[in-house]
């Protein structure tokens, strides 16, 4: 059974079409080496989606690494992987590669470093539902590999020694947050003034552009503006950047609670994501964008969030904002570290606490 869309002859003619965003880095390796190099690492990626796929009893999918290490972390992305999606009582059905980018290959001695970015589409159905669902998941990951290479009498052999799936969500480095801000818990105790028409008569009301929010996700999920820095953790810079940018919300420069980009300069609530979430509950002034908890998930808007706790110490690690919902009218979200688009809010941690954000409908100008 093969589910895994995955066309040689079509990718490697997009490969070799150089432009700057996906120029290849390499010494001393010839054009027939690149070619055979970069062909034996999307085999390998199609054996690792193709591991997710109700399987065959005759299909072998396994992946050999010689580092044990490496070989054992694989297993457990795809595991991971796994469970995410039985969690969410459904079973992938397909999983097409849908573009390779971004192919970085240097060679030292035997020694052969391969990195490149893969756009995929992961079509699932829940298990009481006839129909795959309408929106794909879509992930953008970076693969890295490194092989060695030896010498026959026909021809250069390449083993495979290690391999990085760009999988875990690293919020440990995270601009640092306001320290002397409350947990969630004693942030919810605290009275919340939410944004409404008790602003100032004199202040203008602006519709909050939800469409357009999602817009900009689903046109910078995989990628990076280049008007803004980018952080080791960059959900919240992008969660910011699609409210700001796509949903036409302005800055907000003056008062007490602040959430602005400039330069290289932003304020901690447009980059980490307790700061955030503190900011957006409290803000009652004219600009930036109000925001308020919701107990039931399915009454979240397009361009509304979703916070996670990853470690359950009370502060948010982590923001997603949804774009779709699934045929059970569960939200779909777009994130950045890592890259996705119509991800179901639940596999992004299943052990974390989740909190549902409304934003508000409207924002106000002096």
């Amino acid at each position: 059974m093969r589910n895994v869309v995955l066309t040689f002859l079509s990718l490697f003619a997009l490969f070799f079409t150089f432009s700057p965003s996906n120029a290849l880095a390499y010494d001393s390796i010839s054009e027939q080496e690149k070619n055979k190099i970069v062909q034996e690492a999307l085999k390998i990626i199609e054996k690792r989606y193709t591991s997710l796929l109700p399987q065959n009893s005759e299909e072998n999918v396994e992946i050999q690494i010689k580092n044990t290490k490496s070989q054992l972390r694989l297993e457990n992305i795809i595991k991971r992987d796994q469970d995410y999606i039985n969690k969410l009582g459904a079973s992938y059905k397909k999983i097409e590669i849908l573009n390779v980018d971004d192919i970085q290959i240097n060679q030292v001695n035997e020694t052969i470093k391969l990195s490149l970015k893969v756009e995929v589409a992961k079509y699932y159905q829940y298990k009481n539902k006839k129909q795959m669902e309408e929106h794909p998941w879509l992930e953008t990951r970076t693969h890295e590999f490194i092989f060695t290479s030896s010498e026959n009498k026909r021809s250069k052999l390449y083993a495979l020694v290690d391999y990085k799936f760009e999988d875990e969500m690293d919020y440990t480095s995270e601009q640092a947050s306001n320290s002397n801000l409350p947990p969630i818990e004693e942030m919810n105790r605290q009275q919340v003034i939410e944004a409404t028409n008790d602003i100032s008569i004199m202040s203008t009301q602006h519709l909050y552009n939800r469409s357009g929010a999602r817009s900009y996700a689903y046109n910078w999920y995989n990628k990076n503006n280049p008007d803004f820095r980018v952080f080791s953790n960059n959900c919240t810079n992008f969660i910011s950047q699609a409210i700001n940018r796509g949903g036409g919300v302005n800055m907000d420069w003056w008062g007490d609670l602040r959430w602005w980009y400039q330069g290289n300069q932003n304020t901690t609530s447009w980059s980490v994501a307790h700061d955030y979430v503190y900011y957006a509950r409290r803000n009652n002034d004219a600009g930036g964008l109000g925001a308020y908890y919701i107990s039931n998930v399915k009454d979240l808007k397009i361009g509304s969030l979703v916070g996670y706790d990853f470690d359950n110490d009370g502060y948010f690690d982590h923001l997603s904002i949804v774009v779709n919902y699934d045929s059970n009218g569960e939200p779909l979200t777009a994130q950045h570290t890592p890259s996705d688009y119509n991800r179901p809010w639940k596999s992004v941690n299943s052990l974390a606490k989740h909190y549902f954000i409304q934003t508000n409908d409207y924002w106000y100008s002096n």
